[in-house]
């Protein structure tokens, strides 16, 4: 990720959910084919939702991964969603919606934050953050008069 950007992302108030940030680049060529195939609980969520939004189309795990999971393959779409569906994989949103057509409750992704703490997420607790931004990351902004 561009210094700039990272900087961006760990010192502005409009990003005060750190669960919400990437957790890797955002740099493509940065990704190699493994580590883009994991599915966070937050990304299953979308796809519940999206089957259930989408169904009915002609092309409802395209349109997924076109609109919902940019940075999945339908492929992998394909199997993640089979893989999850097994008889010998725990419940799931996944497994629920598919058999059932039922939408669990989804799990909250972010802790509330208190009104008296909207501070940058670097200001804040560490627990949350991704890797990239627990590293100190000071980047020196050049202001130009004209």
């Amino acid at each position: 990720m561009p210094p700039q950007l990272a900087w961006l992302f760990a010192t502005r108030p409009v990003f005060l959910y750190p669960e919400l940030l990437p957790h890797v680049s955002l740099d493509p060529a940065l990704h190699s084919a493994r580590s883009v195939s994991m599915f966070t609980a937050g990304e299953d969520c979308l796809i519940v939702l999206g089957l259930r939004n989408l169904g009915e189309t002609l092309q409802p795990k395209e349109l997924l991964c076109h609109y919902l999971l940019r940075a999945k393959r339908v492929s992998q779409l394909r199997d993640h969603i089979m893989e999850k569906c097994k008889h010998t994989h725990p419940n799931n949103v996944i497994k629920a919606y598919q058999l059932q057509k039922v939408v669990l409750p989804m799990p909250v992704a972010c802790d509330r934050v208190k009104p008296g703490d909207l501070r940058p997420s670097v200001e804040r607790e560490e627990r949350a953050m991704p890797g990239w931004l627990r590293v100190p990351t000071t980047y020196q902004i050049n202001t130009y008069d004209s």
